[in-house]
């Protein structure tokens, strides 16, 4: 699968080719780093935690560069919609990594080995599944808006970026009619693209949708 985004698939959008191809260089980077087992031999063997943390670690690793390279993927494709997904849920995945990492670094530098084996099995088989969740109560999956807003404190706009992917994502109108439309002030002449554009409307557009359904 190709890990970038092709400079083709973004030209006629408002962004900075030298940000996409940071982006591009770290997923190749990522790729790299993938490995395809993860045995308890050398310093591994000797701690079990080392081990289970080196296998979440490469399971976040994977599921980070599915995600960053299918979002380049669908958007060279023109597949607009399916690309905000895989982005929304990156940066989902990020914030979670990024906040597994800070609460292991402080687990380590106290030599809390229980808190560390605990945070590292509560994060490999977090769930929502109400079986699982009746016999472990423990692996309660948080929020994933608890992560989106520790990460705020470092990198404020997070939140406002998350929840303005989340309106691509959701079935609102965002997402069903205002990126299908050719033009969205006409129902009478309108014709459906056959691709969205990645181009957010304005309000005004949304407010004149709704004027034009009622009268």
């Amino acid at each position: 699968m190709q890990l970038s985004f092709s400079r083709s698939g973004v030209k006629g959008i408002d962004e900075n080719w030298d940000d996409i191809r940071r982006f591009n260089s770290v997923l190749r980077r990522l790729e790299k780093r993938r490995a395809t087992r993860v045995e308890r031999v050398g310093p591994l063997a000797k701690s079990k935690i080392a081990w289970k943390a080196a296998v979440l670690q490469q399971a976040l690793l994977y599921r980070t560069i599915e995600l960053g390279g299918g979002c380049a993927k669908m958007w060279n494709y023109g597949n607009v919609l399916c690309s905000v997904l895989a982005a929304r849920a990156l940066l989902e995945t990020i914030a979670v990594t990024l906040d597994f990492e800070m609460k292991l670094h402080e687990h380590y530098k106290t030599r809390n080995c229980q808190a560390l084996d605990q945070l590292i099995t509560s994060h490999t088989f977090a769930t929502r599944d109400a079986g699982f969740l009746a016999e472990a109560p423990e692996l309660a999956a948080k929020n994933v808006l608890t992560y989106i807003d520790r990460l705020e404190r470092k990198m404020p706009l997070i939140r406002k970026h998350y929840e303005s992917l989340s309106e691509w994502c959701h079935p609102i109108a965002m997402a069903i009619i205002c990126i299908w439309l050719a033009e969205p002030r006409d129902w009478i002449r309108t014709f459906f693209k056959a691709k969205a554009t990645g181009k957010r409307p304005a309000r005004p557009r949304l407010s004149g949708l709704c004027d034009g359904w009622s009268n």
